[in-house]
């Protein structure tokens, strides 16, 4: 699964972070799902919906629905990194 989010990656930067292609969109929210998956694709997933969620707006309320659950992650280092992600400092 790690190797398929770096794929992921790839689309949303060939794209220059725009939602302006269907494939792009779709690359964002399979990134969301995949925090769904192991501590590994977590971190991995996170990293990179960090980047691209401004180019998403209208994917706004999944991407932090989706941070919220990992707030409450079972691995610590989980959590530190969904709360580094997404601070508004």
């Amino acid at each position: 699964m790690v190797d398929r989010i770096y794929d992921l990656y790839n689309v949303l930067n060939d794209k220059n972070g725009t939602n302006n292609s269907s494939e792009a969109l779709d690359a964002y929210k399979k990134l969301i799902e995949a925090i769904k998956q192991g501590p590994q694709e977590k971190k991995l997933a996170l990293q990179f919906i960090g980047k691209f969620c401004k180019n998403f707006p209208a994917e706004t309320t999944k991407t932090i629905e989706a941070d919220f659950d990992l707030c409450e992650d079972e691995d610590i280092t989980v959590e530190i990194k969904s709360n580094q992600n997404f601070s508004f400092n």
